[in-house]
């Protein structure tokens, strides 16, 4: 305790009592353990308000693609949407033609991008 041995604070305590005496001695005691109680207190919540700070300080440094999970996200897209195939012509493109034959057409199919060719 403050790198004291048991020696010394026999010495302190023997110098408190001469000097104080008996009565006011557990006053002083009292005092003396409220005063250190705060002081720990203050200590403890400089500490955790340091340690707050520094943590917001780091997470606004961090680019956006770094961002915790904790935190929500804006958009979240269905898996669903992400693996339905691309038509090769907009729908509004293939309503106006009265085809429905490009949107069959591409990848994984017989006919080549496009639709069969007349020729």
């Amino acid at each position: 305790m403050f790198g004291l041995s048991f020696s010394e604070l026999l010495i302190i305590a023997a110098l408190a009592l001469i000097l104080l005496g008996p009565d006011r001695l557990p006053e002083a005691a009292r005092t003396l353990g409220k005063v250190l109680r705060e002081m720990r207190g203050a200590t403890e919540n400089l500490k955790d308000r340091l340690e707050n700070e520094l943590r917001s300080a780091e997470l606004e440094s961090l680019p956006p693609a770094m961002t915790p999970v904790s935190q929500p996200q804006t958009a979240i897209t269905a898996p669903e949407a992400a693996l339905a195939p691309t038509p090769s012509v907009p729908p509004e493109q293939a309503a106006k033609e009265g085809s429905t034959s490009m949107l069959a057409s591409g990848p994984g199919t017989d006919e080549p991008p496009g639709g069969t060719q007349d020729t």
